[in-house]
């Protein structure tokens, strides 16, 4: 949910971080990044990040200046380093289950963007946040993300663990494949010449496919 309080925007975060980006010890810890919409720089000194909607100034931003246009990113690790010349870090992490998280204005109370009551259950290595860092459009994950950089058109669900019907092996009689996964309402998209699937140009997926 976006409030017109902004401008600044919470548009990408990693709330399950096994491989990805690396912090300034080398730990793959949860991320939030930051963006700065307007055409002027903004100095983010007493602007505040939380995951408590029952505490908005959880974490302080110290005196860090961020560009037009431009992006930082907050390591969600527990750490808690507010060090306007080092990697700044939280001192909460990020729930995969999904929770509370908000960005907030100096005054301590003023809710500049938020993702509320709580952004949903994330996947391993896949990031969550604004579709193409657009204040104004979707909410998504992303199968590859894209920290300190613009997003992509975010995918509305994730899909789970997908079962097939058939096991992998040789055929020489044609066969149907049906596609299953545990979360519901999720859409599956698919390609049936050895390309990764893409979001929206892939067919989705409505009933057994002819093999």
């Amino acid at each position: 949910m976006l409030l017109a309080a902004g401008p600044l925007l919470i548009t990408e975060f990693l709330a399950v971080n096994e491989t990805g980006t690396t912090d300034d010890n080398g730990d793959h810890s949860d991320w939030i990044e930051i963006h700065n919409p307007t055409v002027a720089p903004i100095n983010l000194d007493g602007w505040y990040l939380t995951d408590d909607d029952n505490a908005l100034t959880k974490w302080r931003f110290p005196a860090v200046t961020l560009a037009a246009d431009g992006y930082l990113l907050v390591f969600a690790s527990e750490k808690n380093r507010a060090i306007p010349t080092s990697p700044l870090h939280t001192n909460f992490k990020l729930d995969g289950d999904g929770e509370y998280l908000a960005l907030v204005r100096p005054d301590g109370a003023t809710i500049a963007h938020e993702y509320a009551p709580e952004f949903p259950a994330q996947g391993i290595d896949i990031s969550y946040g604004l579709s193409s860092s657009n204040p104004d459009g979707p909410e998504g994950y992303f199968a590859i993300p894209t920290p300190r950089r613009a997003n992509p058109v975010a995918v509305p669900t994730l899909s789970g663990t997908l079962t097939f019907s058939r096991t992998g092996g040789t055929f020489v009689e044609p066969f149907t494949l049906t596609l299953a996964t545990e979360v519901p309402g999720a859409v599956i998209r698919y390609t049936l010449d050895r390309t990764v699937p893409t979001f929206p140009s892939s067919p989705v997926y409505t009933g057994p496919i002819t093999v």
